[in-house]
């Protein structure tokens, strides 16, 4: 199967604060992955840097072949990856 997402050596650092730190992820075609872990893991700061909210400090983020690192999130959008967010209802 055709890898559609590499993410190599992903870190994000907030001043002195590593949020983020070495993440390695590749995604092939038709395959479910999952990130979990407690409150401040850095999930929410990983998802971001690959939807182009935030802009990695290091790292790269290659989608279909693409180096969409640091590339804003209406054109990561624009190139077939969108995001979206949780509705509680209460």
């Amino acid at each position: 199967m055709k890898t559609v997402l590499e993410i190599t050596e992903l870190t994000k650092v907030f001043g002195g604060l590593e949020a983020v730190k070495d993440v390695n992820i590749s995604v092939k075609e038709r395959e479910i992955h999952a990130l979990i872990g407690p409150n401040g893991a850095g999930k929410t700061t990983t998802l971001s840097m690959i939807n182009g909210t935030l802009t990695p400090t290091t790292g790269t983020i290659v989608f279909r072949g693409e180096d969409i690192t640091g590339m804003a999130p209406h054109k990561v959008a624009q190139k077939g990856m969108g995001r979206t967010f949780q509705n509680i209802k209460q």
